[in-house]
């Protein structure tokens, strides 16, 4: 009976283990990072009111009241003071969302919209040379959207626009303006080397005139030579040996000589090659129109582009 009884009771005892184990993995949860959990971009964020006008700049951390109830926070996008609008981005990748200045709640005759700060550190101003420790301050949470980073290639010199949390709408927008920077400034430089090749080949053919003008002064005072019955002698005097002879060839025409020595001359200036006639001008007159018309959805701030304006049409 107890040899029946040990694995009865081992086999009750793995049963157990087996239904404890199956309802303990039933219970497991990871603990996975949920970004739905919290909408600050940011840990340790305090807030206060926004009554400073650098608080409705571009970036700035904002948490708005409405009268509703509801609550909207997220990177202050950009501020339309003509029709009294904000645009807040609540989450990356989405676009911003419209918030009309009427609706905002009001409490003590103040609208209840207020910026975030964070703890930071700032190194103290020492005077003395003494080591002092760093003094903790509370600042705006400011997150740029956009970063603009200048490219020079050779005469070219364009920009390009990155961004990680902008809507696709609005990517389609930033990449439409640097395209259009870039062929403007590819269609500058074009004109630019058009016009010093035309300048160059201005310059040859004047150098090209005045060496024709000095071989034809040259031959003339050649053949007027020709004309003088002791030309052969002086031809004798430079060294020519049958003098007589040569006279007599030059009499019917010019000696070898000179024809080979104009031939060079002329063959030395090289014949200058004009630039194909291009409408330059006018595909940079429409690269400009293309430019204009794609910063036209930009917004600056203190001369950097900082969003792009992205409005859907409204069907009729």
């Amino acid at each position: 009976m107890k040899r029946l009884h040990a694995p009865l009771v081992i086999g009750s005892l793995w049963a157990l283990v087996w239904l404890t184990a199956g309802s303990a993995r039933a219970q497991i949860k990871l603990p996975i990072y949920d970004p739905d959990e919290t909408q600050a971009p940011v840990k340790g964020v305090t807030y206060e009111p926004a009554d400073q006008r650098a608080d409705y700049k571009h970036g700035t951390l904002l948490r708005i009241t409405l009268k509703n109830g509801r609550t909207v926070r997220g990177i202050l996008v950009r501020a339309d003071a003509r029709h009294d609008r904000l645009y807040i981005r609540e989450r990356p990748g989405m676009p911003p969302v419209m918030v009309d200045v009427n609706d905002i709640k009001v409490e003590n005759d103040k609208p209840r919209v207020e910026k975030g700060l964070i703890e930071v550190a700032r190194r103290p101003a020492s005077t003395d040379g003494k080591i002092k420790p760093v003094e903790m301050v509370r600042e705006r949470v400011v997150q740029p959207e956009i970063y603009e980073v200048t490219i020079n290639e050779g005469g070219i010199r364009s920009a390009s626009y990155s961004s990680s949390v902008l809507s696709p709408q609005e990517s389609m927008y930033l990449a439409e303006m640097q395209s259009a920077q870039r062929e403007v400034a590819q269609l500058e430089l074009q004109a630019l080397l058009r016009s010093l090749n035309l300048a160059a080949a201005d310059a040859m053919l004047a150098e090209r005139l005045q060496t024709q003008r000095l071989l034809n002064q040259g031959l003339a005072q050649q053949l007027t030579a020709m004309g003088d019955p002791s030309y052969p002698l002086l031809r004798f005097g430079t060294g020519a040996f049958s003098g007589l002879g040569l006279g007599v060839g030059l009499y019917g025409g010019l000696d070898s000589y000179t024809a080979l020595a104009a031939a060079q001359a002329a063959a030395s200036v090289p014949v200058p090659s004009r630039p194909p006639i291009e409408s330059i001008a006018d595909a940079l007159g429409k690269a400009r129109e293309r430019l204009r018309v794609a910063q036209s959805h930009a917004v600056y701030e203190d001369g950097r582009i900082v969003a792009v304006v992205y409005e859907e049409k409204k069907e009729k």
